[in-house]
């Protein structure tokens, strides 16, 4: 049944701390790519935050921009999600985000590309 199906499916609640660190730490890393936050980003963060349950993943952002300021510490730190269903997850809040501002500019996508060849290696 779908409803099994649904009670099965990862939450971002259910998400373990260090693939929440991260995942902030990649939203961060994201909403920077294009140079700007676009409004339908700043939407999606708040609607994430409520989803997270917590109240100032904006602010959490703005923190993690300082503990992941270069990529290449973020994605080995993001390549250490081991977790499938946690990946999954990330990788469709990451691609909803990038989609927001209606386009995928070409750093949202290297981003994307260079997370999604960590976690193959790993």
């Amino acid at each position: 049944m779908l409803v099994d199906l649904l009670e099965d499916e990862v939450n971002v609640v259910d998400l373990s701390l260090d693939a929440k660190v991260a995942l902030i730490g990649l939203l961060a890393h994201m909403v920077d790519a294009d140079g700007e936050v676009a409004e339908g980003e700043a939407v999606e963060l708040l609607y994430l935050g409520e989803e997270m349950k917590h109240p100032s993943l904006q602010a959490a952002v703005k923190r993690s921009r300082k503990s992941f300021a270069n990529r290449d510490a973020l994605l080995r730190y993001a390549g250490l999600i081991a977790d499938d269903d946690a990946r999954e997850l990330i990788r469709t809040l990451l691609v909803d985000l990038a989609n927001s501002d209606g386009f995928k500019g070409r750093n949202e996508r290297a981003l994307l590309d260079d997370l999604f060849e960590v976690w193959a290696r790993n």
